[in-house]
């Protein structure tokens, strides 16, 4: 959206998920490692092509929070961010099909619509509850980070506007 017709919504969905995707990652990234010391007896494979995409795009959701956090807002600096943004992007797929591609630690794909998975059905009851209730998470973040750069623009025009020696 950012940059079909530079509109500030199109910048907020840059910002949130950037910062969402940090969160999720993180989460991710810090979590795998202790269950794959548990399951495997290695906390981190470095030929597993899943891990180390999953780690990369973590690191550029890291990179987005941080830039959009240091730089100074204007288009330029906008441009610049949400192409990194569009990176992080392309890797989503890459990273998905890697467990396909290359399985070296990690099972394989599960179909939760197939009888053929293998699933108990009170773990897929399971699985789709914690689907389900991280997708609410998700937007519920992402709802809040919306109002957050709302009230910082709303904020940066009362400054500005007092600055101009207006009174509020």
């Amino acid at each position: 959206m950012w940059y079909v017709n530079r509109s500030e919504d199109g910048w907020k969905m840059v910002v949130s998920g950037s910062e969402l995707g940090l969160l999720f990652g993180l989460g991710v990234v810090i979590s795998g490692p202790i269950w794959g010391a548990a399951e495997w007896g290695v906390p981190w494979d470095w030929s597993d092509l899943r891990l180390n995409t999953y780690a990369l795009l973590t690191a550029v959701a890291l990179f987005l929070v941080l830039a959009i956090r240091s730089q100074p807002d204007g288009e330029g600096n906008r441009d610049t961010i949400a192409a990194l943004g569009l990176f992080g992007f392309a890797l989503v797929p890459i990273t998905a099909m890697a467990t396909t591609w290359f399985q070296n630690r990690h099972p394989g794909t599960v179909i939760i619509d197939s009888d053929e998975t293998g699933l108990d059905p009170q773990i897929k009851s399971l699985l789709l509850a914690g689907a389900f209730a991280f997708m609410l998470l998700f937007i519920g973040l992402a709802l809040i980070s919306f109002e957050i750069q709302r009230l910082r623009e709303e904020l940066d025009s009362r400054l500005h506007f007092m600055d101009e020696g207006g009174v509020l």
